[in-house]
């Protein structure tokens, strides 16, 4: 399948990123995201919650991670300490 993208300024990735997480064109780089983002959709129907966890963050705060939420999933009810990005 094509597809065009308009991507703003603002969200465009530098060349510099794209070669240091060993992505070299931008076509690869929209590939693994469609990868991840199909990923979260199978978790998230079999209703787990995709998360961010970060030590530091836990032993100053307290808050055990951050679950990631967009439009496509909102949060998932859970009982442990979390906060959401």
């Amino acid at each position: 399948m094509e597809m065009k993208l308009e991507v703003p300024d603002k969200k465009m990735w530098k060349k510099v990123m794209l070669k240091s997480n060993g992505i070299r064109k931008f076509r690869d780089l929209v590939n693994e995201a469609i990868t991840l983002f199909e990923k979260v959709i199978d978790e998230r129907n079999d209703k787990k919650i995709i998360v961010s966890v970060d030590e530091e963050e836990i032993a100053s705060t307290g808050i055990e991670y951050k679950e990631i939420c967009m439009s496509t999933f909102p949060p998932l009810d859970s009982p442990k300490k979390k906060h959401k990005i």
